[in-house]
Parts: structure tokens; C-alpha cells; sequence
């Protein structure tokens, strides 16, 4: 059993996660993308991808303006919309991690982190 798997297990057991609880990690986002911003130009987009490979599953978020409440928002809106809600977390690899049980019961981990890097402009 790989060290995902276990992940899944344990995760599926976990009850929804509380309004509040969400709302803290919106506020948590939040910061993230603020901390991100002053790695680029205000000029240029920055985008943002949330990843799935099970499900084959990818949105690119691209911000150029506004605030990054309003991002956080989008993002979090998203993601309660792909099913139960059980964890939100910042991993190792300063992306975040959200742990969703689908209506299929299946719980699966979706990825978002900064992709600005792998979007070419031409």
C-alpha cells in the first residue's frame, strides 16, 4: 500500500470539514497567494493550476488583477463543487492539498500550486 493510498483511507474517514474551518483556510490561501506576488511583475499574469491525475482532472486559474481574497474564494468554491470537502492543507511542496470524497465515495487529493512557469506566452 503506497503512502497515498493510506492517505485516501484516512481521509475518508474524516467528517466534512466545518464552515469555519474552511473559512480559516481561505484566509490561509490568501497569504499564500500574497507571498507569491512579489515574484512577478504586476504586469504579467500569474496562474495557478489544481491538478487531479486520477481523474485526469486540471483547471488553470489566471490572476492579473483584484484582490487575493477574491481568488481564494473562486478556488475554494471550485473545489466544494467537486464534492465533501474533508481537509485543506499546504504541503512540503508549497502546493495545497485538498482532500475531496466524490459522490462515488472515492476520496482523492487535488494539487494547487503556482504554474505560471509552465504557461507560454508567445
Amino acid at each position: 500500500m503506497t503512502l497515498y493510498e493510506l492517505n485516501q483511507a484516512g481521509y475518508t474517514g474524516l467528517p466534512k470539514m466545518a464552515k469555519s474551518a474552511i473559512e480559516k483556510k481561505r484566509c490561509d490561501i490568501t497569504e499564500w497567494l500574497d507571498d507569491i506576488l512579489p515574484y512577478y511583475d504586476m504586469e504579467q499574469d500569474i496562474y495557478f493550476m489544481l491538478l487531479n491525475n486520477e481523474r485526469h482532472y486540471y483547471t488553470i486559474f489566471t490572476w492579473k488583477e483584484g484582490e487575493s481574497y477574491d481568488l481564494a474564494s473562486e478556488i475554494i468554491s471550485v473545489v466544494k463543487d467537486l464534492g465533501t470537502l474533508k481537509s485543506i492543507e499546504l504541503n512540503n511542496d508549497n502546493a495545497w492539498e485538498f482532500w475531496i470524497t466524490h459522490p462515488d465515495t472515492t476520496t482523492q487529493a487535488y494539487y494547487l500550486f503556482d504554474y505560471t512557469k509552465g504557461v507560454i506566452e508567445v
